[in-house]
């Protein structure tokens, strides 16, 4: 969607001024964004409404006291509107892949997604899940997490920085809120593939994959008061 009417697509690119656009036509996704280049450097603009922008901002000032990698969103002004910014994180050695293209792999390769995530990035995973419940994130779909990637191999690493705190605070109006898993046998990504079934699920072990994240918990870092900005 348009962020202030002027979303990029190939008809109209020819007639936004370079210097204001990043030249991007693929940006996803319902809230309306842009791609501006501002003293060399890419950064993405969100807007939506005042309550969307605001619960992005606070959202991330919560994930900054925790040790797990993420999208700083920072607020910014475009054209007399508030927004959340965020700087361009794939660079020529690095992109990323979302995990909803991740999971057609995996079912190419007779794999389960649920391997996958836990042979790379259990920690990851865990703390994604934990962030977006303790932020009441409602809108942690298979194309907003996912794996970097190396460009030059084309092999996966770990998770990339959580991003996308837009629809925070929404699941505190029922019992289940986010129902978010807290254990990697458990999640299963409905909604982000048509095949497969039960059958699928990994089956609960004691390795890794199977401990609860209550488990991860015990290793978070303790909160240190100076990397935590001050939340109105």
């Amino acid at each position: 969607m348009a962020l202030r009417g002027r979303s990029l697509t190939a008809q109209n690119a020819a007639l936004l001024d370079r210097r204001d656009s990043a030249g991007d036509l693929a940006t996803a996704g319902v809230a309306p964004k842009a791609w501006i280049r501002r003293d060399g450097v890419f950064w993405l603009l969100k807007d939506g409404d005042t309550e969307e922008v605001e619960a992005e901002l606070t959202a991330s000032q919560i994930a900054r006291c925790f040790d797990v990698p993420q999208v700083l969103y920072e607020p910014q002004d475009y054209q007399g509107q508030r927004v959340s910014a965020s700087r361009l994180m794939t660079t020529k050695a690095q992109s990323i892949v979302p995990m909803e293209f991740v999971d057609v792999y995996a079912a190419n390769v007779d794999k389960t997604p649920e391997s996958i995530v836990a042979s790379r990035d259990l920690y990851g995973f865990h703390m994604m899940n934990i962030v977006d419940y303790l932020v009441g994130n409602v809108d942690r779909h298979c194309g907003n997490w996912g794996f970097w990637v190396d460009n030059r191999t084309n092999k996966l690493g770990k998770l990339h920085p959580l991003m996308d705190f837009n629809k925070a605070f929404h699941a505190y109006d029922s019992v289940e809120g986010g129902q978010v898993p807290d254990r990697a046998e458990e999640y299963v990504p409905e909604g982000c593939r048509d095949h497969g079934g039960e059958g699928d699920r990994v089956k609960p072990d004691t390795g890794a994959a199977g401990r609860p994240a209550g488990d991860v918990l015990q290793k978070i870092r303790r909160i240190e008061r100076s990397r935590c900005e001050v939340i109105p």
